[in-house]
């Protein structure tokens, strides 16, 4: 669903200008349901789409995938309340997918990919940006 994203369409016209892709990087972040999450959920239903969009965007395969999440609490390891993800592709770059299942502000997505001369993003910050 991102490639019909209008900042992901932009990024991925402009990713020659960065060169061949290295590491590519994906933030999502949802505001809180009021209900617990299951592990497999938020990969099933939320992550899924950073994986696409981190295999169109490189235009490659995932070869290797390690994952961690922190629970909402010691007691339900089961229910997630952050996930990371960590890519391998076929070509070699590498990649981390972020999910934050209960942001406590809001919904965002983004992507940023570094290339072998440059870097580009979907949401620039010029001074670091608290959200709360």
């Amino acid at each position: 669903m991102r490639e019909y994203d209008q900042a992901h369409q932009d990024l991925e016209a402009a990713l020659g200008d960065v060169g061949s892709p290295l590491v590519f990087r994906g933030f999502h972040y949802n505001p809180s349901k009021g209900v617990e999450r299951h592990i497999d959920d938020v990969i099933t239903n939320t992550a899924v789409h950073d994986i696409h969009s981190a295999r169109w965007l490189l235009r490659e395969e995932i070869v290797e995938v390690y994952t961690r999440h922190i629970p909402h609490a010691e007691d339900r390891l089961e229910i997630c309340r952050l996930l990371v993800l960590h890519l391998t592709f076929r070509n070699g770059a590498l990649g981390i997918i972020q999910v934050n299942a209960d942001s406590g502000y809001g919904y965002e997505i983004a992507v940023e990919i570094t290339g072998t001369s440059g870097q580009i993003t979907t949401s620039p910050v010029a001074q670091p940006l608290v959200r709360n």
